[in-house]
């Protein structure tokens, strides 16, 4: 198990140092987004509430986890490094805009695709750090629904994987 560990532990470090190296890549990857909802909050005097912090912590973490488990689920089944990108946007975009990511108040879906996109991870989460912001019911359900989409993100990422030692 330590070996695994270490292994797993060096890779993580190969993978960052990888990352890191690419100064366009980091930048459109990591700060591009953080700049943009920093640039939406500050325009909007987003300030989460004070007694909902615990929520959003969780919820960024979960969501988080989430989203790791779902990205390794993905690259599973993704043939080449330079499709990645691609196709995770192709089916990351189109979900994120029809949950009300970039508007909350876009509500002009018919009543099946709104079933259908609350079904997704995207909009659970969504909901969740929606709910530090506005005086709404706890997202319990949405804490649900991201639980299980990283149980069957991670389930279907361990089931194709290969390890070899």
């Amino acid at each position: 198990m330590t070996r695994t560990i270490r292994l797993a532990a060096r890779q993580a470090l190969l993978e960052q140092r990888s990352f890191w190296r690419s100064a366009e890549y980091a930048l459109f990857t990591f700060a591009f987004p953080l700049m943009i909802l920093l640039l939406i909050g500050l325009a909007f005097g987003a300030v989460p509430r004070a007694d909902e912090s615990l929520a959003l912590a969780g919820g960024l973490v979960l969501g988080t986890v989430c989203f790791a488990a779902l990205g390794l689920a993905i690259s599973s089944v993704i043939t080449s490094a330079e499709s990645a990108g691609p196709v995770a946007y192709a089916i990351f975009l189109p979900i994120a805009i029809i949950s009300g990511v970039f508007d909350p108040t876009f509500s002009g879906l018919p009543d099946w695709l709104s079933r259908l996109v609350a079904a997704f991870p995207v909009k659970a989460l969504a909901e969740v750090l929606q709910n530090a912001y506005a005086a709404r019911p706890f997202p319990a359900w949405d804490l649900v629904n991201l639980a299980l989409w990283t149980a069957a993100g991670a389930a279907f990422a361990v089931w194709r994987f290969r390890w070899h030692s």
